[in-house]
Order: C-alpha cells, then sequence, then structure tokens
C-alpha cells in the first residue's frame, strides 16, 4: 500500500513522490498533511527532550553534548542545540532537527516520524484519504486507479528532479536538511504550482480524467495537489 503526504512549499513550487512498479500496483490511498501541522508538531516537540530520552545529556557553554547513538561512541561527540533545535554528531556526522533524529534512531521515513512525534506530543493527525469508490455503475476498476497513482508517483518524481521546474523544490529541501540521497531513498516528488500540469500530462497519456478524479489526483477540472512537495509512505498491504 502506498500513502502519499503532502507539504506546502510556500511561493515556490516543490516536491516528489514513489516509484511503483508493475507487480507492486495496488490499492493507492493519499494521506495530506499541511505545512502549518507539521511545524506545530516540531514546536511540541523540544529536541533536548526528545533526544534526552535515549541519550545521557549535559550542558556544555549554551549547548548539550552527549554519546552520539549513531555510531559507537566512547566520547561524548554529539552536540545539541536548544536555541538551533538541531543535532550534530562532529565524529560520524549525524545530524539534523528533531525529525531527523527520530528518523535515524527508528529507522523511519520522514512521514512516520512526523506522525511519531504527532502522537507523543498527543496531536492528533487528521489525514484526506482517497480509496477507491464503493462499487456501483460508475466506479473505476481499482487496478486502473492503482496505475493511474503510480504514474503520478513517477510524473511527480521527474518534475522534482528536472532542472528548472524542481530547483526551488531542491533549495527547500536542502533548507529542511534532506539531501539528495534521502529523497531519492524515500522517493520524495514534486507537485508543481501550475493548477492543471498532472491534468494535462495526464490527458496527454489518454488517461481518462474520471480515474483522476477517482484515484484523488484531481478536483473538477483542476490538480489536487499544487505548489506541493510529496512523501510516499510504503507498506505491505
Amino acid at each position: 500500500m502506498v500513502h502519499l503526504m503532502q507539504l506546502p512549499c510556500g511561493p515556490q513550487p516543490c516536491g516528489q513522490l514513489d516509484r511503483i512498479s508493475a507487480r507492486n500496483w495496488k490499492i493507492v490511498r493519499m494521506a495530506v498533511y499541511d505545512q502549518t501541522l507539521i511545524e506545530r508538531i516540531q514546536r511540541a516537540s523540544d529536541i533536548v527532550d526528545i533526544i534526552g530520552e535515549h541519550v545521557s545529556l549535559t550542558r556544555k557553554g549554551r549547548e548539550m553534548v552527549g554519546l552520539c547513538p549513531f555510531h559507537d561512541d566512547h566520547r561524548p561527540s554529539m552536540n545539541v542545540s536548544p536555541h538551533k533545535q538541531i543535532f550534530k554528531c562532529f565524529a560520524c556526522g549525524a545530524g539534523g532537527d528533531v525529525f531527523k533524529f527520530v528518523q535515524l534512531r527508528e529507522n523511519l521515513s520522514f512521514p512516520q516520524a512526523v506522525e511519531r512525534l504527532a502522537e507523543r506530543a498527543g496531536i492528533v493527525v487528521e489525514q484526506v484519504r482517497f480509496t477507491k469508490a464503493p462499487a456501483d455503475p460508475n466506479a473505476v476498476d481499482p487496478n486502473r486507479l492503482a496505475r493511474a497513482n503510480a504514474w503520478a508517483a513517477k510524473y511527480f518524481e521527474e518534475n522534482l528532479w528536472h532542472e528548472k521546474t524542481g530547483a526551488s523544490a531542491r533549495r527547500y529541501l536542502e533548507g529542511r536538511r534532506i539531501g539528495v540521497e534521502e529523497a531519492k531513498k524515500w522517493s520524495v516528488g514534486l507537485a508543481c504550482d501550475s493548477p492543471a500540469a498532472l491534468l494535462t500530462a495526464a490527458r496527454a497519456r489518454r488517461i481518462p480524467d474520471a480515474v483522476l478524479l477517482q484515484a484523488g489526483l484531481t478536483v473538477g477540472n483542476q490538480d489536487k495537489f499544487v505548489n506541493r512537495l510529496m512523501f510516499p509512505i510504503v507498506d505491505a498491504t
């Protein structure tokens, strides 16, 4: 099963998604979060408290130091900045914000880390999920919905790595400390800021509007996802 999480990128286009092979086509659902929710979760998840649950920290000037949990550390080489809300190990190079720490510590994707910290903070994560329509004469074959989402995933991914189209998105990811290797590992994708970019591309591929609508990719004659980073959540169901 593939879930897609979107994050708004401000005034510039951003995003990326998931590669899905034909053999893995299943019903695709989309989980949608707003950037303000991400920021709220981050504010409620003090990095010193989170890391302190795993590592004994001691104060050193304005920062905290402790043994890095990501390598065999025998002398405190990890610095935690309460002011900047980031951590950095000067031995192995691990570093980032509170989401990154949870990702590394628990081997989670970025969306999974968001949900884990939301649960810890008691914040309800409301998602808009698009599933197959109930059986009716106008229902689209679930396999066609899955294929449409698989195509969209590839389309979003290509947007992110396009030299010009994805330039602002890639800079945004850099600012969030999500590097190229990690973005590709988690197959992040870009929904452009044009209101009908995906719809136009899909029509060129002769994908019916009804399929796009029921797949949760469009609303009327416009794209559902505009100016968004797309993060997939993949499971085996």
